[in-house]
């Protein structure tokens, strides 16, 4: 069953007289139980995805689906259910509490909201918060008075309160420090197990996916350019710009270096007022790449890449 689709979907802003667009028809989907990774670099519209599921930003064309409904139709008490199956961590958790409010309030309120263990909040939140790693003390607190490491875990306490379907985390160890993360890294698997949930990991960190994640999406400036289970994009990657993320976490095997294939030809209909987005930085930029961009290709199994020089027979 899929948790969540994503359907050619996209979103622009405007920034002064510009307008740029932010998600540019992605699309993909997370089966039950399953972790995906979306990596990329800051800027690439990693988290605008995130925001655009959770209908914190409104997404201007596609449809994303949640356990099959789709989100944009639904309204009033159908929409409060469907977050019930579906909670976000996010990056900056001290941010992403009421500052007014004691962390065991912040988590009992998502319960009361949601109707669930009437007359047993208490109980259950430091039930929560036991899980996490966090002693039934820390109700108590405010959440500037807690380590940035702590209050991530009082975060996704409070995600995992209403038992949802899906996760999303969004760069949730960027903003600690390294000891704290493999903690949190650490907790998110155990979690994973014991509730069996599927999560949409975010991260800008391919070391950090390949120790979390089934599969992995990378998107380079609001498009999806490969995607595939972590071995094939770990050991196999194909497209220049994934090639790029990891010679920074990776070392490069010379014996894996992409031969580039003859100069294909441009296509009738291909679109040439649209180059790809990333030809400017590519070291095997050919000028196709700057009239046309690229679609995901089928290489092998659930192995797709986005570049015109890809020579599907040889992957």
């Amino acid at each position: 069953m899929r948790v969540l689709e994503l359907q050619e979907v996209k979103k622009s802003f405007r920034k002064n007289q510009n307008i740029f667009a932010a998600v540019d028809g992605v699309s993909f989907h997370i089966e039950a139980g399953e972790c995906v990774g979306l990596v990329g670099e800051s800027g690439c519209g990693k988290s605008t995805i995130a925001r655009l599921i959770t209908r914190l930003e409104k997404m201007d064309s596609g449809e994303i689906t949640v356990n099959g409904k789709n989100m944009a139709k639904l309204k009033g008490k159908a929409l409060r259910k469907s977050y019930q199956k579906l909670q976000m961590v996010f990056q900056n958790p001290v941010d992403s509490f009421n500052p007014k409010l004691k962390i065991g309030s912040s988590i009992g309120e998502s319960l009361i909201n949601f109707g669930r263990y009437h007359g047993q909040v208490k109980q259950k939140v430091t039930q929560l918060l036991e899980m996490v790693g966090l002693k039934a003390e820390y109700a108590a607190r405010y959440p500037h008075e807690i380590s940035g490491g702590q209050c991530q875990r009082a975060a996704i306490a409070r995600a995992i309160a209403v038992e949802p379907d899906l996760l999303i985390c969004d760069e949730v160890t960027s903003a600690l420090d390294v000891s704290i993360q493999a903690q949190i890294v650490n907790l998110i698997l155990k979690l994973q197990k014991e509730l069996h949930m599927s999560y949409l990991f975010i991260s800008h960190d391919l070391a950090l996916v390949q120790s979390i994640c089934n599969r992995v999406l990378v998107m380079h400036c609001g498009r999806i350019v490969e995607e595939g289970t972590i071995q094939d994009v770990i050991e196999h990657a194909v497209h220049p710009y994934t090639q790029l993320l990891l010679s920074s976490v990776f070392p490069i095997n010379p014996s894996k270096q992409w031969e580039i294939p003859s100069i294909p030809q441009l296509t009738a209909n291909a679109n040439k007022g649209e180059a790809c987005k990333f030809w400017q930085r590519c070291p095997y930029c050919i000028q196709r790449c700057k009239q046309e961009h690229p679609q995901l290709i089928q290489l092998n199994g659930s192995h797709r890449a986005a570049c015109h020089l890809i020579n599907a027979s040889k992957c």
